[in-house]
């Protein structure tokens, strides 16, 4: 489970994590990608065994920054034993990012597809897509 709030007004992003792949941000114009994480426990066995101590965090964004979270079994999808990972989301969303939400979404999940050989997932593959800026944020959620 991830948790993520836009909030334009102040042109901020809260976000936090249970367990699932980290946050994705994109500048465009900057070299890479970074992953946002949130440390502490949310969700699942950690209540029995730790205080539950759940923690956020935020960030101010610019226009035309991207958010992308992709599921467990986007990165999982696997070729001969080779995750897809969080290097294929990262090269297919340098590839993209300067296409819309909806097809930003596509070219990821694409690139999944060519990995794996076209082979059926063997989990979930979900993919959202924002991108930000000038009071106006695209969004995208395949299932």
């Amino acid at each position: 489970m991830n948790r993520l709030l836009i909030d334009t007004k102040d042109r901020r992003v809260q976000y936090a994590s249970a367990g699932m792949p980290e946050l994705l941000l994109y500048r465009p114009g900057s070299a890479g990608i970074q992953a946002l994480m949130a440390a502490g426990l949310w969700v699942g066995n950690g209540y029995t065994k730790y205080t539950a101590n759940p923690a956020e965090a935020s960030l101010s964004y610019e226009d035309g920054d991207i958010l992308v979270l992709a599921s467990d079994g986007v990165l999982d999808a696997e070729s001969g034993g080779n995750p897809f990972g969080s290097g294929g989301v990262h090269t297919a969303l340098l590839n993209a990012h300067s296409e819309n939400a909806e097809k930003m979404v596509q070219a990821i999940l694409r690139a999944v597809l060519l990995h794996t050989g076209n082979a059926a997932p063997s989990d979930d593959q979900t993919v959202v897509v924002v991108r930000l800026g000038n009071g106006v944020s695209e969004r995208r959620v395949d299932v």
